[in-house]
This record gives C-alpha cells, sequence and structure tokens, in this order.
C-alpha cells in the first residue's frame, strides 16, 4: 500500500493489520507520536480482536419480525504508547416489524417499524487518541423509524 504525498510517495510497511511509520509531512500527530510509530510497530487505530453480528427473522402469515445484534471487542486507543490500549466493548440490538398489506385503489404495499439500539447503550466507537483518527465517534443513540413503500 503507497500513500502519497504531495511531494513524495513512501511505502508503509505493512503486516496483518499494523503499520509501522506515518506518512511524511502528513503526521497530525504529536512528535512523540511520530517517532513512536517510526521505531515500533504498532496496531492500527481501526482494529478491534472481536467483531461478530448475528440476526433472526420470523415471518408469521404476513408479518415479519427480525432481530439483530452488532458486537465488538473494543477498537484501539491511545493511553501511554499509540493505540496501546481499547475502548470498551460494545453491543447494539436492532428489533423491526414488516407487515404486507393490500389497501382499495392502492394496491399492494409494505409497511415497516424499526427500533435501533432497542437497548438505548451509549457506547465509543472512538474516543480522538488513536493514531490518525482524532475524532471522537458514538454509537447511534435509540432511533425509531418507520416507513410504508409501494410493492409493484
Amino acid at each position: 500500500m503507497s500513500w502519497e504525498d504531495s511531494r513524495d510517495t513512501e511505502t508503509w510497511r505493512r503486516g496483518g493489520n499494523g503499520r509501522r511509520a506515518l506518512p511524511p509531512r502528513s503526521r497530525s500527530s504529536p512528535p512523540r507520536t511520530s517517532t513512536t510509530s517510526s521505531r515500533h510497530y504498532i496496531v492500527t487505530d481501526h482494529s478491534q480482536l472481536i467483531t461478530a453480528s448475528a440476526g433472526v427473522s420470523y415471518l408469521w402469515r404476513s408479518t415479519r419480525a427480525s432481530v439483530n445484534l452488532i458486537a465488538g471487542s473494543g477498537l484501539r486507543r491511545s493511553v501511554r504508547h499509540p493505540n496501546d490500549s481499547s475502548n470498551p466493548a460494545y453491543q447494539q440490538l436492532n428489533v423491526g416489524l414488516t407487515q404486507q398489506l393490500t389497501l382499495p385503489a392502492i394496491g399492494k404495499m409494505e409497511a415497516r417499524f424499526d427500533v435501533i439500539n432497542a437497548l438505548g447503550n451509549d457506547y465509543v466507537l472512538r474516543d480522538g487518541t488513536g493514531v490518525g483518527v482524532f475524532a471522537t465517534q458514538f454509537g447511534p443513540p435509540r432511533g425509531f423509524f418507520g416507513g410504508l413503500q409501494k410493492v409493484f
């Protein structure tokens, strides 16, 4: 994988999901982080040990109920050295209902209602300390969504 800068190109050494060195003149991290990462292998901030997802749906007559789950062990963060720790683990449960209907003069329709993050878990995906991504990112808040669509 190569990284192009305005004046030169440097090839990053890559092994697994880690890096050595940061691209030249694009280092937006503190000098200590740049020095450490140029001399040591660091795990990238977008990696986590475990990522899992599961889902199930059940159709009864014209109604479908669905449940799905996403979970992760936590993305990397920096405490003492670049990306040397992890954010807390997280889980998100989503549920949904879909109903098929037939309306006179309109025809077949589908109504849908979903709840995202049904348990209302507040969790941090990134806390802004990882190398390369300096913005804090959170999981979605509990959300209620509905829709109606015409089936052709």
